[in-house]
């Protein structure tokens, strides 16, 4: 699946991540680092153009997921890059807000619908 640039990603498209998604989890995800002004950099979500949250948190193992937009996240200066990862097709990467706004976002987690 190509999922074209980060540009291309629709505002209203869904992002999800997995598990409970506070901030303290964000900082201290795998791969992720934060800058000199409190951005993250490298946070791994999934996201799709069109695609529903029961298809973007299929390939998740978590009972729970924080689901917001695109456009949310943008709105805030962040960004959404696509970034297939393995089997997921889904795997994008967070960029530039804090852990705080992400939070802010991506909670209250919802019931991971296929768990």
């Amino acid at each position: 699946m190509n999922l074209g640039s980060p540009q291309q990603l629709p505002g209203e498209a869904f992002v999800c991540g997995g598990g409970t998604c506070s901030a303290d989890l964000f900082r201290k995800g795998s791969g992720v680092s934060v800058d000199g002004e409190g951005r993250l950099q490298g946070v791994s979500l999934n996201c799709a153009p069109s695609v529903s949250v029961a298809a973007l948190t299929a390939p998740m193992p978590h009972r729970s997921a924080g689901v917001t937009t695109v456009g949310a996240i943008r709105r805030l200066g962040g960004s959404v890059t696509p970034a297939r990862s393995g089997k997921n097709d889904f795997h994008c990467i967070l960029d530039g807000i804090t852990a705080e706004q992400a939070a802010g976002l991506f909670t209250p987690a919802i019931a991971n619908p296929n768990r």
